[in-house]
């Protein structure tokens, strides 16, 4: 994902309201990007990986989530290729006005869609 912008997403019936989530050996490169004003989680990381370069994280009740073993890890760039249960995020990527950097802790989270042509 390069040069994109997720806002606003409210929660459903169920809940949520997480801007990006990232889970069941999914995995996430963005860059240049705004995750911003959700009302649960900016971006969420179960048994999964990413990076997240040159990027704002913002007005967010809480900024970053990780569960399921997942690892944050802060780096001057975005790695060649993705570490399993690792999330970079580069050291020009920006958290503002979050009400938290970082979560914890288990959350729910929605279930994974699967793949096309699987249904």
């Amino acid at each position: 994902v390069d040069g994109s912008v997720f806002a606003g997403v409210q929660p459903t019936s169920r809940g949520f309201g997480h801007g990006i989530a990232v889970t069941d050996g999914g995995s996430l490169v963005m860059t240049r990007s705004v995750v911003r004003e959700h009302a649960g989680i900016g971006l969420v990381f179960a048994d999964a990986s990413g990076s997240v370069a040159a990027s704002v994280i913002r007005s967010n009740p809480v900024g970053v989530h990780t569960v399921e073993g997942v690892s944050l890890v802060e780096a001057p760039a975005a790695p060649d290729e993705l570490l399993p249960l690792s999330v970079v995020f580069t050291t020009d990527t920006r958290f503002e006005d979050n009400g938290t950097k970082v979560g914890s802790g288990e959350i729910p989270l929605p279930a994974a869609a699967a793949p096309p042509g699987t249904r």
